[in-house]
């Protein structure tokens, strides 16, 4: 079954998520309840960046879109990208109003950018600059050729995609280190918190201190490197460390 991403219970469906792929396909899945068919989430290139694609984390994006991109060097000359480095406002454009959002640009780089962006069938997109919590900025993007969203649809959109990138980063970085093990206790009081149960009902069910069980709910965040406990749970049941 295809996972897709539920605003409503986002712990319990990040804790399905097992690699970048399972959260690419998750993205895809949500993207598609909108007819949106290109998502992609990036790190913010600098300003001396000259290749999009260095900066890719996941995609739907085509290989040949990503290629042409770099190859016409569309990223020296786009104002997204010095606007999500600037701001942390979500940043939606029409392809065919494109100039009413670049208005810096020069006509010809108006222009050439709207003709990239028919060829590849994207009339509209959105991104939103994203903050992971140790301090790097990204963007989570979606595109297609479909008319605007509404208000309450770019909201939804806009919660996914800062869990997504936060995820995507733990991802990235689990994969180059090792994973320190929970103890058996820690596991056990972790498997209660995911059942919803709060640090006084896990010690009268355990018979030990409330302070003996946030003690090792702080050890576990510690060493899965969370800074609360949704995000606890949701990691500990994605790397299988509780279930």
């Amino acid at each position: 079954m295809t996972i897709k991403l539920s605003q409503n219970s986002l712990a319990k469906t990040l804790g399905q998520i097992q690699s970048i792929t399972d959260l690419g396909d998750a993205l895809s899945a949500t993207a598609e309840e909108f007819d949106i068919d290109k998502v992609a989430v990036t790190s913010v290139p600098t300003t001396a960046s000259r290749r999009l694609s260095d900066h890719v984390l996941w995609s739907s994006l085509s290989p040949q879109l990503l290629y042409d991109y770099d190859q016409q060097e569309m990223l020296s000359c786009s104002t997204h990208f010095e606007a999500l480095r600037q701001s942390v406002k979500p940043r939606i454009w029409q392809t065919d109003m494109i100039d009413e959002y670049v208005i810096t640009q020069s006509a010809q780089n108006i222009e050439r950018t709207q003709e990239f962006l028919f060829d590849h069938s994207i009339s509209m997109g959105f991104s939103f600059p994203v903050m992971c919590r140790n301090g790097s900025k990204g963007a989570v993007m979606f595109m297609g050729d479909r008319d605007k969203l509404d208000d309450l649809s770019l909201a939804y959109l806009h919660t996914i995609s800062s869990y997504a990138y936060e995820l995507i980063s733990e991802l990235t970085e689990d994969e180059s280190r090792p994973n320190r093990s929970l103890t058996k206790r820690e596991s056990e009081i972790l498997t209660w918190v995911a059942n919803g149960k709060t640090s006084n009902e896990i010690s009268l069910i355990l018979n030990v201190s409330d302070h003996t069980v946030n003690a090792h709910l702080h050890s576990a965040m510690k060493k899965m490197d969370c800074v609360n406990r949704p995000q606890l749970v949701a990691k500990a049941l994605r790397l299988g460390a509780i279930s």
